[in-house]
Formats: structure tokens, sequence, C-alpha cells
């Protein structure tokens, strides 16, 4: 070890890598051991394995099952190939339900409950208190009435129930209405009015309702109490509730009033047969429970309405067919699959025979239970007597197939497209009863024109009758450059250059039309270029060929309004347009008025975008990478170390001295502008910024002929980490000073004072020691007790 200036002992630099390759040998000893043992913990029988480890089996394999849901519209020329039996059902492991292709059964899990529909909307608004008047409306505290007197007296009175139920009626004296219906109240009011007026006729109606409070409990959308109109109804109160949840009710919803039920109403009474004569009225206190459903079972396939179902106690899988609305024309009545979990937690599949004629049989009629999966066929789908053409026929899909059923006939029903049709060749798949597939080539030429070369038909054979496009490559042409809409087109024969110039849109507005280029691709590879002249008509008259490539240049030095900005302490701040291209940095400013008497000339700020776009361009950044030193770590590892760091965009200033500019008048110091430049005029600063490591960051306040040093002082110094030597002079105007003579730098008003922070390099030995003689006394002691055994 060899001491140090401080006094502390250190290691010989050829001595360090040995310490630390012996650091990283016993390191990786003790963590393949470690692995072994871990390894040796886990548990090699698939039946050892815990419930959260099984779930998180379960659920990797489920995030890396296929996803469904492809467009299925389209059918492929080998279709019943693929597809044999359209009616089998797809599973779906998507989280939300997928809507069925074509000809295929939806999952029960895509099925809904049925009459959730009819409580789909947010929210339903309460009844209007204006309504006409109705004769059973039962009156309470709070309901206005209104009674209009004419005749041999005109008279009209609004009058409130109040709190005892009555109303007091001027020269007749206290009416008592409460819990009388309207008609009820018209009678008693016209005998009372009898004894004071004669020879009067008598109106009376409603005005404003009074509120009442309800309460909407159990399996409901939004539970709670609501203060609603009198005239709500146990509908309008389930629609300000959403409905029944996913686990409510809709054949048990009960009224409780008072602490007692008085109505108990199935729901499917209004959506299966219209009957709403359970909508009574509420009266305040009510409260609306919505209890959990019953048994659920779906049904899906053939029938008017398929969804979930909930069925009452004895309930048969033929009332379940009632409920759906009835079996459409296309049910398979004879087979009709039950699904059903049995005690054992299984699923167990029953075929039922529901059509008319069949005999009753005793699954037929049993009840269904909760969880009961249903699915009706259809008689297409097992249909064997059939075939399919696809592609280029005037009326493709499905036709009935005969003993005599041949292609030529096929063909002739279809009728093939009198355009774009392959005549050369067609393909005819065919499947095998051992379930092989087969496919048949034959030429539809041939075949219309040649007897013997016809082919009898099978079930489930598919043709497929092919385009000109799908035998031949994409034939394509090119545009580039100047034109509304460059890119690829498609050739046609006969097409001219100024085809497709009108194709892409035409001429852009700074297309050079005196040079254009168009190159040819010859059958052997070769490219020739022509020139173009595209005033001359011959030119644009010239026949394009296959992947010919036309080229629309741009006018030279072609740009639209170039502009650069000025901003700041100026008479006209703005946009300017460039009036020529040597125009300057002093011309610019004396268009703008000059500068304000806030100005500060000193620190202009001159930016030019085009500088960070060319350093970019260079790649610039990943030179500077790769210049960058490397060190290695404690371990070996290399480690790079960052001294610059460069963004391109801090770059697109440029330095400039406008006070030396403004003295030559422009001939010392002067810029030509470039579009897109940017000048900002800034105001007299307040004073001199210091920042860094000092002991406060501030402005100070500028004097005349001092220098960095007196500005550091009014900071509070230099901290203790700072690096003195580093101390920077940024100028107003953008330059900066640094170095040993930094500190005595006569400071101009606008200019930044910065005190970087010192890199303080501390050795690491007595750490990478201990751990060394950590991890070396732990392997001893292991070789030692190893040995001994």
């Amino acid at each position: 070890m060899n001491p140090s200036p401080d006094g502390r002992s250190r290691v010989a630099p050829s001595v360090r890598p040995l310490f630390r390759r012996s650091l990283c040998v016993c390191a990786l000893f003790l963590l393949l051991t470690l692995a072994g043992g871990l390894r040796a913990q886990l548990p090699s029988d698939p039946s050892q394995l815990t419930d959260e480890q099984k779930a998180e089996l379960l659920r990797r394999l489920e995030a890396t099952s296929p996803k469904t849901g492809e467009d299925s519209s389209y059918k492929s020329p080998d279709y019943f190939l693929t597809n044999p039996d359209t009616s089998r059902p797809a599973a779906r492991p998507t989280s939300e339900p997928a809507q069925p292709k074509p000809g295929e059964l939806p999952t029960f899990e895509s099925l809904r409950a049925f009459g959730s529909h009819l409580f789909s909307q947010l929210e339903s608004e309460p009844p209007p208190d204006n309504i006409a008047s109705d004769d059973t409306y039962v009156l309470g505290a709070g309901d206005q009435v209104i009674i209009y007197l004419w005749g041999r007296v005109d008279q009209e009175y609004s009058l409130t129930v109040d709190r005892e139920g009555k109303i007091v009626i001027p020269k007749v004296g206290e009416v008592m209405a409460w819990g009388k219906s309207f008609a009820d109240l018209k009678k008693e009011l016209k005998r009372r009015l009898a004894s004071a007026y004669s020879e009067f006729e008598l109106s009376i109606s409603l005005g404003k309702i009074r509120s009442i409070r309800i309460f909407l409990a159990g399996e409901v959308t939004r539970p709670g109490a609501y203060t609603v109109s009198s005239l709500t109804s146990i509908f309008n109160a389930l629609y300000l509730a959403g409905g029944p949840n996913d686990h409510g009710s809709m054949r048990s919803v009960r009224l409780i009033r008072q602490g007692e039920e008085i109505l108990n109403k199935d729901l499917y009474d209004f959506l299966l047969k219209g009957d709403n004569s359970f909508d009574v009225r509420l009266e305040s206190g009510d409260v609306v429970f919505v209890p959990v459903a019953g048994r659920r079972v779906a049904i899906r396939g053939e029938v008017i309405r398929p969804a979930v179902y909930e069925v009452l106690e004895g309930q048969s899988p033929r009332d379940l067919l009632h409920l759906a609305g009835g079996p459409t024309s296309r049910a398979h009545l004879s087979r009709i699959q039950l699904e059903r979990v049995t005690a054992d937690r299984e699923w167990q599949v029953f075929d039922l025979n529901l059509s008319p004629e069949a005999p009753p049989d005793t699954l037929s009629a049993r009840p269904l239970q909760d969880g009961d999966r249903v699915t009706v066929y259809s008689v297409f789908g097992g249909r064997k007597n059939r075939v399919a053409i696809f592609g280029k026929v005037k009326y493709p899909g499905y036709y009935e197939r005969s003993d005599t059923t041949r292609l030529s006939h096929l063909l002739r029903q279809s009728q093939l497209q009198e355009y774009d049709v392959y005549l050369d060749r067609a393909n005819l798949f065919r499947r095998h009863t051992d379930w092989s597939s087969e496919l048949i080539h034959f030429s539809p030429r041939l075949l219309l024109s040649d007897p013997a070369a016809d082919v009898p038909l099978q079930d489930l054979d598919s043709v497929y009758i092919y385009s000109l496009q799908e035998t031949q490559w994409l034939k394509q042409v090119f545009i580039q450059g100047e034109v509304a809409r460059p890119g690829t087109y498609a050739f046609h024969e006969g097409m001219t250059v100024g085809d497709l110039i009108l194709l892409a849109g035409s001429y852009s507005r700074s297309a050079y039309r005196l040079r254009g280029e168009i190159s040819h691709f010859d059958s052997v590879g070769q490219v020739s270029v022509s020139p173009l002249d595209l005033l001359d008509s011959a030119q644009l008259s010239v026949v394009l060929h296959e992947d010919d490539r036309v080229y629309i240049r741009q006018v030279p030095e072609w740009q639209y309004h170039p502009t650069v900005t000025i901003l700041g302490e100026v008479q006209f701040p703005g946009e300017y347009a460039l009036i020529h291209r040597q125009e300057t940095l002093l011309g610019l400013i004396e268009r703008a008025g000059g500068f304000t008497t806030e100005a500060f000339p000193r620190g202009t700020v001159f930016l030019r975008p085009t500088i960070s776009a060319r350093l970019d361009r260079l790649k610039l950044r990943s030179q500077l990478e790769k210049s960058t030193p490397l060190i290695l770590d404690t371990l070996g590892q290399p480690l790079k170390l960052s001294f610059v760091e460069f963004e391109s965009g801090s770059v697109n200033r440029i330095a400039i001295d406008v006070e030396r500019l403004r003295k030559s008048e422009g001939k010392e110091g002067d810029l030509v502008l470039q579009p897109n430049d940017s000048v900002i005029v800034p105001a007299i600063p307040s004073g001199i910024s210091v920042l860094g490591a000092v002991g406060i960051n501030a402005t100070i306040q500028f004097r005349e002929d001092e220098s960095v040093k007196y500005y550091i002082e009014r900071a509070g110094g230099f901290t203790r980490r700072a690096d003195e030597d580093g101390t920077r002079l940024i100028r107003a105007n953008g330059m900066a000073y640094s170095g040993g003579g930094t500190m005595g730098q006569t400071v101009d008003l606008g200019d930044v004072i910065a005190v970087p922070t010192k890199i303080e390099r501390e050795g690491h030995f007595t750490r990478d020691l201990v751990m060394i003689l950590t991890v070396a006394t732990a392997s001893l002691t292991a070789i030692i007790l190893v040995s001994k055994i």
C-alpha cells in the first residue's frame, strides 16, 4: 500500500484489478449456489402447485390465447373445406361479447338478460306537474286545487291542501280533501258551493302537484331515497333507479307500504303481453324492492328472442321456448341441446326433441335448473345436398345439388361475369367422407365448349372462379415531385404522361415545367431516363409503360413568401417578408422602425433554426458519443462518461455585436438573413445575474467598471463546492469568457456570471476491501465445512 498525500492508505493501481476479479468470482459462486437452492425448492409435480400458482398459470394461458373477431363476410375459395359445420359454436376468449360470424351461433356470454333493454337509458324524467286532471288521483297535503265559477258569480280560487288535509273556500268554509279522489272532491265542492251561490257553473282542475319521498331498495342500479312527484308510478320509480341490475329479478317486483307487501308483480307480463295493470301510483314512504333473480337459463340459436331468461318454479324447456318467442322457420326442433351443470360440478349435455309430433318424454318436461343453457340448431346446419360457387360470377352463393347436377349446370346457374374473368383455370374444392380434401382444377372456357370435360358434383363441393387481376401482378406507374397527389397509380393501356399528371391532381404552384424526367424499366432490367418538356403537348402525349416513373421538379430556389421575425423593443415588431436574398440584419432593424427608448441592443438575440437542422444531418450527437471515454467499474463493466451534453436546439443562436454593426452602418458584423430567422431585442436589464455555486443566486445592481469578483462578493462569495477556476462570464451578446483571468474581467450591463460546482473524486478502497474480505471469509468457511463432512 502507498500512503496518499492526505495520510490515507491506498492500494496500488496494479493490485486493484486483482481484488475486483476475486470479488466477482466469489459473488458468482454464491449466486450459483443460491440459484441451485431455489431451483431445488420448485415442485416437480404439477399437483403440488398452490392455488395462487395455478391462477397465475391460467392467466398466462389466457393471455396467449388467439383473438378472434375477424371479418368473415368474404368466403375463401376453400370455404366448405375450412367450415364444414357452420352451426358449430366458436369459443371466444375476448373480454367483451363479440358479434357472431354469419351462420355462426353467438356465445352464451354474449347474450343479454331479457328485458334489460327496457331500462337501458340512463334516466327517465319524472312525470310533469301540469298534466290533465285525473279523476282517480288521490289528494294529499301540498296539492293545489283551482276552482273556476261563472254565471251569476265570477270567481277564481287557487287553494292548497294544508297539513290537516283541508282547503278553505271563502263564504263556504273548510272542505276535507285528504284521501279523497279528484272525482269525489268535485262532487263535494259542487254541493258545498251550491249552498252559497246560485245559478253558476263550476270547473275544477289540479294545479301544482305535491312531492313525495319514496325508496328504491334491493337489486337496482341506483338504490336510495328519491323525492318525486305524487304522480310517480312503479315504472317511473324503476326508471329513475336504472332498473334491476345484473343480479336483480324481473319477475318479482314488490311494493311495500307501511311495512306490508301490497303488490308483487312480474315484469314479463308487461314485456310479453303489454299488461301494465300493476303500474300503480306510489305514496309517500312507499318502498319498491327488487329481490335477487331466481333461476336463470340462456337460449340461443333459431328462436325469435335469444337471451337469458328468468324462469319460474316448474317451467320446462317448452316453456322457455315460448318465452323466447317460439322457434323460427329454420329451427330443427328434433334436436335441441340442453347443457347443465351436474351435482359433481361438471357439464352434462342432453338432446331434446320438442317437435310438435314428438311424443312427450320425461326429459323435455323436466323443470329447468339455474344455469341451464339451451341451443336450438338450424335445419340447414346439417344439410348435405348443396354446393357453392364464389368469385367472378353474377350470382354467387349456395345451390341445390341433385344426382344429375354437373359443373356446367352450376356455371350456367350462377352466370359468369362478362368481364375480368380468368377462363383458363378455376378450382373445385371437394371434401371426402373420410374428411380428406381434394383440389380439382378445370378450365371454364373448355368446360362450356366441350361436354367431355364436364364433372359431376358431390355434396359440399365448392367452386371458385378467379379474376384476371388475381392471376396477374399489379401493373403500376409512379409520379413524384411537384404535383398535388404524388404516389402510385394503376397502369392502363394507352396511358400518357398528361393522363398521369391529371390523375395526380395536376401541377403544384412550385412545379418547374420546363424540365421533368421519365424513367423507363425494360424487360431485361435496364433503366433509361429521358427529359420532359412539360410545356410541349407532344411530350405530354408520350405513352407510358408499366413501372414508368415521372418526376416533376421544383422551380430552382423556390420558396413561398420567405419571412423573418423581429420581436421585442422595436417600433414595429412582427413578421417581415424578405425583399431579396441579400437583405441584412441592419436593413430589417431599419424596416422595423429602429429600437425603442427601452431597447437593450447589446443583448439582441439572433436565432437561426437551420443551424440545428444542419448539425442533425451531420449526426453530431453520435460523433460526440463515440468520442466519449470509457472507464471500468468495480466489476469490470464499461461505463461511458458524458462530458459534453449536446442539444441541437441550443446552438441556434448566433453571437452578434449590434453596437459595432450600428456604428459601422452595416460595414462590420452585419448578417445576411435567411428564411425563418428570428431577432429578439430585449428591454434594458435590471442588473447582473450571478448563478451557480455562490452564497445566493441573485441579480446585483449594475455598477460601471466593476469586475466579476465584485459581483461574486455581493452574491455571498463562493461556496465550499465552487469551482473557482471554472467561473464563466457570459456577455449579453452570447459570447463567453472563462479561465484564470475571468475574475478581473469588467462586467457590462446584461452580462451573466456562472459559477460551476467542483467535481470531487472519492476512492472506494475501504469499501471494496470490506466486501472482498466478507465474501472470502464466507467462501473459506464453506470449504472447511465441506471438507469435514
